[in-house]
């Protein structure tokens, strides 16, 4: 694996610190979908659900935008939105709910299994019942091959996540 030179700010750099996309998980269609149907594809994977009033919607516009920057062919980026609420967010609610974003790279998965990914790769998961969930707001970046390579911190700005993902797209 070959070392990316990306600003410290724009990006933390997880290689070899969280562990490979792996997972088998429901899509907004109901099919089943892993990792292997990703190969090839740099992925952006962002916990979130449907009904978040705030960081979800700014950082799905976000990814959107930025996918049409760094992939207009829309056949190198794709991103996965996971849902932590998976009980209320079945697939037919995740596909309305991501059809407002007009981006055909962006797939939902919804699955109870989704809990074990989250783990996995150290995402913050609701625990509390009765309360809005907690859920991180950064984005993993995955390469072609499925490394993590870095986090995108919702701080950071536009420019900060295009130079970032370019970087990984370009040294695959």
């Amino acid at each position: 694996m070959a070392l990316i030179a990306v600003p410290a700010r724009a990006a933390i750099d997880v290689s070899h610190r969280l562990p490979p996309l792996e997972f088998t998980l429901r899509d907004d269609e109901a099919h089943l979908l892993n990792q292997d149907e990703l190969l090839g594809h740099t992925v952006l994977l962002y916990f979130g659900y449907s009904g978040c009033g705030d960081a979800c919607p700014l950082v799905l516009t976000r990814l959107t935008r930025l996918t049409r920057k760094v992939d207009p062919s829309g056949r190198d980026v794709r991103i996965l939105f996971v849902s932590v609420t998976p009980q209320s967010d079945p697939p037919q609610v995740m596909r309305a709910y991501l059809n407002a974003y007009d981006n055909p790279v962006l797939t939902g998965l919804s699955d109870p299994r989704a809990e074990g990914l989250a783990r996995r790769l150290r995402a913050a998961w609701p625990v509390l019942s009765g309360m809005a969930p907690v859920h991180s707001t950064s984005v993993y970046v995955f390469d072609r091959k499925g490394h993590a390579r870095f986090l995108l911190p919702e701080g950071d700005s536009d420019a900060d996540w295009r130079r970032a993902v370019r970087a990984v797209m370009n040294n695959q």
